[in-house]
């Protein structure tokens, strides 16, 4: 049996803007993604038999089947590499759920290091990356890390110059959203928000968050707050702090806002945290 424990980093949305629809109904998204130390841990043991996934975790909520990302990512590697292998994948959660942070994605891709490293690569970069897009759409960024412009359904990935290391808070709600139900609200409603990658873009190759935090948007923001108006309160909570930006991350409902020195980020955490509305969760992170 071979064994190794990695961390699965989530990640914020520094933009996010719809770029169209698929006749699928897909929609086609232009986002620069950027990668935080708030990780999940995953444990994967791979053991020479007959194919087999098995997957642990003491987090009660999570579903520990095929319909875990974990568990589709591993059936995937399996499909590729063959059925002479056992999969066996604990998961530590500490990214919460339906806030926007990529937490199932970064599990999932996690997952397919993981297993290629214990494996001795028997996968290429390129298959990785495929079975990472089979996964899900947020996955092949995950897989890559960093900073990224990421855009169609997250198959086309340009990395980007890393940014000056941004201090974080993180609130998350009491409540969630699903994805799917916040693309609904997308289309009913009109757009209304224009997202300037030619200007963002500049602002993250400058490395100016200031700028960035003025340039920037997310175009499922508006989407969210329609189905919960309180999502708003939160939002207000943060831009009451000194920040360099406040945004909701991905489809929501975790908000967040970026501190360019620590001892911001300290005053701002004391501030929130005084405010804090029942139920909700705050997070330190940093980007990596």
């Amino acid at each position: 049996m071979r064994t190794l424990t990695v961390a699965a980093p989530a990640k914020i949305n520094l933009s996010l803007d719809i770029t169209g629809l698929r006749e699928d109904g897909y929609h086609l998204l232009r986002s620069v993604m950027q990668s935080i130390d708030l990780s999940d841990y995953l444990t994967i043991s791979l053991i020479d038999g007959p194919a087999a996934i098995k997957l642990t975790s003491e987090e009660k909520n999570l579903p520990l089947d095929s319909r875990n990302t974990c568990h589709r990512a591993a059936a995937y590697w399996l499909d590729l590499c063959g059925s002479s292998y056992s999969i066996i994948i604990d998961i530590e959660k500490n990214i919460p759920s339906e806030a926007g942070l990529g937490g199932g994605s970064s599990d999932a891709a996690a997952v397919l290091r993981a297993l290629n490293s214990l494996s001795g690569d028997l996968l290429t970069d390129d298959e990785l990356h495929r079975a990472a897009l089979w996964t899900g759409a947020d996955v092949p960024f995950c897989l890559a890390g960093g900073i990224s412009l990421c855009e169609g359904v997250g198959e086309i990935i340009e990395p980007l110059p890393a940014m000056p290391e941004g201090h974080l808070l993180l609130l998350k709600p009491y409540f969630g959203l699903s994805t799917p139900e916040v693309f609904k609200q997308v289309d009913k409603m009109d757009k209304s928000e224009l997202i300037d990658h030619k200007e963002i873009i500049p602002a993250v190759r400058q490395g100016d968050w200031g700028k960035l935090g003025k340039l920037t948007g997310n175009a499922l923001q508006q989407a969210a707050l329609a189905l919960r108006p309180d999502l708003a309160e939160y939002l207000e909570i943060l831009e009451e702090t000194a920040s360099q930006m406040v945004m909701m991350t991905g489809s929501g409902t975790c908000c967040y806002a970026v501190y360019d020195n620590e001892a911001a980020c300290d005053a701002a955490e004391r501030f929130v945290a005084d405010r804090l509305p029942i139920g909700s969760s705050l997070f330190r992170s940093k980007t990596i």
